[in-house]
Parts: C-alpha cells; structure tokens; sequence
C-alpha cells in the first residue's frame, strides 16, 4: 500500500540512503516510523513549517501535538533522501471529514482517491503537507506520495533534559530553604516563672 504497487506489478528497486545520526541507537533504541500518505495541506496550515496527522499517528510515535518530527521523502537521483524536521499536530476532526468528502476520483482529480487510483481501501494515514514542504521532500509532482514520519530525537531529549532538569532545580531550592530555615531561625521560648 505504502508503495502504491499492486501483486504482479513490475517494480524497479534502487538504493537508497537516509543520512540520519544513529548514535544513540544502542542506547535509546531505534525510533519508531510510520509511513503515510501526502496530501494537500489545510489552507490553515500552507506555507507554514507544519504538518497535520491524526492522533493515533502521533501516539504511535510517540510525540504530543506540537512536538517536532522527521519527514523522510523519496530519494533524489543521487540516491539520497532528503529529510524535514517540522512541527506535528493533530489534524481537526474537520479538516479530516471535510478531504474525506472531497477526496475521490483518478489520477487527474484535485484529491485523487486511493481507492479510485490504487485499488487500495483502507489506506495508510493521511498527512497534510503545503507544496513547498512537498517539493522540499522531492515529492513535487507526484500524485499520492509517501513519506515515512519518525520523531525528531534531539527535540525529546531536551523536552526530558529540561523537566529533569527543572525537578532538580526544585529540589535544590527547597533544600536551600530548609537549610536557611534551620540556621536563620530560632525557637521562641516563654519563661515560666
């Protein structure tokens, strides 16, 4: 599906490469990726560095609404693929039902139907992406590309770093006060006589 090639479908394969830092891999693991289908951003979102999917799509990878992610698009003639790292947010029920009503027809229509087109039903999720993202990807004139989204590693790490961070901050003020409390302050005492 991801590819849009049906069984039986002569198909030719060429090398690609993604140039992605993989340094923290053995210890945090490999990210996780969901492939997905381009489609024409929300007059809201064009020419802005976003991108809108559903919530599911986020919670798979792991990221909030806002949080940044990597785009991977279709490799160049050079055999690279070229990459985005943009902000992601949950897409408006809306807009969602909205290019689901217009969404329909062959490889000639505005919103082209993957059922129409490919023969495929249901399809891999949707993300809207304005054209100046889509040709930054090397998707330009491609009808119903993929991408393949993963989370922006460094974006998380200081998301985590700051809130560790913040909680020590904390704790050292409140141990800073207890230690000002106990030196600065004195108990009163009533004399009985």
């Amino acid at each position: 599906m991801a590819a849009g090639v049906g069984l039986a479908e002569p198909v030719a394969i060429r090398a690609a490469s993604v140039r992605r830092k993989a340094f923290a891999d053995p210890v945090l693991g490999r990210p996780n990726y969901v492939t997905m289908r381009v489609t024409l951003a929300d007059p809201s979102t064009a020419e802005r560095d976003v991108a809108l999917m559903s919530a599911l799509t986020l919670e798979l990878l792991g990221v909030d609404s806002g949080d940044y992610v990597v785009l991977e698009g279709a490799a160049g003639p050079d055999g690279v693929v070229p990459t985005v790292t943009l902000k992601a947010f949950t897409a408006p029920d809306e807009v969602v039902a909205e290019r689901l009503r217009v969404t329909g027809g062959v490889w000639g229509a505005r919103f082209p139907g993957v059922r129409e087109t490919l023969g495929v039903h249901p399809d891999i999720p949707l993300v809207f992406l304005d054209s100046a993202m889509r040709s930054r990807l090397g998707l330009g004139g491609k009808v119903l590309p993929t991408v393949r989204v993963r989370p922006a590693r460094v974006q998380q790490f200081l998301v985590e770093l700051r809130e560790v961070a913040m909680i020590l901050a904390l704790t050292f003020i409140g141990i800073v006060v207890l230690r000002m409390r106990r030196r600065l302050s004195h108990v009163f005492t009533r004399n009985a006589r």
